[in-house]
């Protein structure tokens, strides 16, 4: 471990070279679609942007060059599969995989090969899945020490693999502080997900704020990193908690509209240059998947104004432009489905009225205990010009109906027997249920994921009709 952190402080001794090419060649057996990808590793997003593309031969063969000061975090893509790489500029990497046989195939040989058959193993041994309960469910110290010995297993891996020097000083101090930072986001998460595992919302984690003590030892910029998922990762997790602090809200497992906002606000008076693109693009990415759309699309200008790189830029705008129609003011995507009686009813033959729309199913529990919340919160605007207009995702219209008969709900109800296929899910962009979606008269998106009954969908409601008068 000493050479790993000898490393992390002599990193920024290094000097930047004159630009040169690796060259990635290999073969790749069984994938018959003929063009692969290369890809620029972005870690923020997966939509990374496409540096070039190569057709395989009838052996499968393929060849790129890359130009490049500096290593990179490049992939290629076959298909579906992604391969992420460490690509040095002097690198001659040749790269073997079998298509059918992904990952257990893949093997890298030549300069940089043995770098990536590590960087490969480390990225699999992380991933592999974690029981959440015993690694977020017990105590600070415990999941200290997990993330400390993560930590160390990797140094003490590296340093057998590696004889001094010869991983060179850049794939060195990537890994290095590849594996910190990944035991830094462990911790960081632990206040909120200790409370999300247990259940229970009167839970919070115990925590002392020497716990956070590791941070005052993390540095901010970290250029090895740039392109590394986990850098993006521990900004997030480490300026929402800053977030939750400055609200003074308790610590929840889900994204909220504030805490991001505020996290993005804090991040920008305190980072500058690569580390604050990041952060903000990473906050923003949060914000389109959540359907924060108006506030997303304010940020991106603002990133706009402020110099961002054009990566950057060219990602987020493409992120938003496909929800682009969910955000304040534009006009709600229109949809049909059938009532219990088999009548086709639309979505814009309800304009006149504020429509607020509960996507469900008979056999999700969280939509069915915000049933009776549902019936309160129609009774409160009866003879007001609002329509509750309830979607279920049943494929069975028997189960269905039978949920209707218990539920005694007013209100207009329709099914989209495609279930989680519906396209419906697609154009409003969720993929998780209770889902909630508030219209005004005309048709038009108020809030693409508002509030639930049983949260401020009343106060959301009442606010939107005191607008119209």
């Amino acid at each position: 471990m000493k050479r790993f952190i000898l490393t992390l402080i002599s990193f920024h001794v290094l000097c930047a070279v004159q630009a040169q090419h690796a060259h990635l060649y290999g073969s790749v057996a069984n994938f018959t679609s003929g063009k692969i990808y290369l890809l620029k590793e972005l870690p923020f997003t997966t939509d990374w942007p496409v540096i070039d593309s190569a057709v395989t031969n009838a052996t499968g063969n393929f060849v790129f060059r890359i130009a490049s000061k500096e290593p990179m975090m490049s992939a290629l893509r076959f298909n579906d599969k992604v391969l992420r790489m460490y690509v040095s500029p002097d690198d001659s990497l040749y790269i073997t995989l079998d298509i059918h046989i992904w990952p257990q195939s893949i093997s890298f040989s030549g300069k940089g090969g043995k770098e990536n058959n590590f960087y490969l193993h480390y990225r699999l041994h992380r991933t592999a899945p974690l029981n959440q309960n015993l690694l977020y469910g017990g105590y600070p110290q415990g999941i200290a020490y997990v993330a400390d010995t993560c930590y160390a297993n990797t140094a003490a891996a590296f340093q057998k693999q590696f004889k001094p020097g010869e991983a060179g000083p850049y794939f060195e101090a990537f890994m290095s502080q590849l594996a910190l930072y990944q035991s830094a986001v462990k911790k960081l998460m632990f206040p909120v997900y200790q409370k999300y595992v247990k259940r229970d919302d009167s839970v919070q984690a115990g925590i002392d704020t020497s716990y956070f003590a590791f941070l005052k030892k993390m540095p901010f910029d970290v250029p090895p990193l740039y392109q590394a998922d986990v850098y993006g990762q521990f900004l997030y997790w480490y300026y929402k908690n800053r977030a939750y602090d400055a609200l003074a809200q308790p610590r929840i497992f889900e994204d909220d509209e504030r805490i991001l906002t505020k996290q993005f606000d804090i991040a920008r008076t305190e980072l500058k240059g690569a580390p604050y693109e990041i952060h903000a693009a990473y906050v923003i990415q949060k914000m389109i998947s959540k359907n924060y759309i108006t506030n997303a699309g304010k940020m991106i200008e603002y990133m706009k104004q402020n110099g961002a790189s054009p990566d950057v830029v060219f990602a987020l705008d493409r992120a938003y432009q496909r929800l682009a129609h969910l955000s304040l003011g534009a006009m709600s995507r229109d949809f049909t489905c059938a009532d219990s009686l088999g009548n086709p009813v639309s979505l814009s033959s309800l304009k006149g009225k504020v429509v607020y729309i509960d996507f469900w199913a008979s056999w999700c529990g969280p939509c069915r205990k915000e049933m009776p919340y549902s019936r309160m919160l129609i009774d409160s605007f009866h003879n007001k010009p609002v329509t509750f207009l309830f979607v279920s995702i049943d494929t069975d219209k028997a189960n269905w109906k039978r949920a209707l008969k218990q539920e005694k709900l007013n209100g207009i109800h329709l099914i989209d027997t495609k279930g989680w296929q519906s396209s419906i899910l697609k154009d409003y962009n969720f993929t998780s249920i209770p889902h909630y979606v508030l219209i005004d008269a005309s048709g038009r998106i108020v809030n693409a994921d508002a509030p639930r009954p049983s949260g401020g969908a009343y106060g959301a409601i009442k606010q939107l009709l005191s607008d119209r008068k």
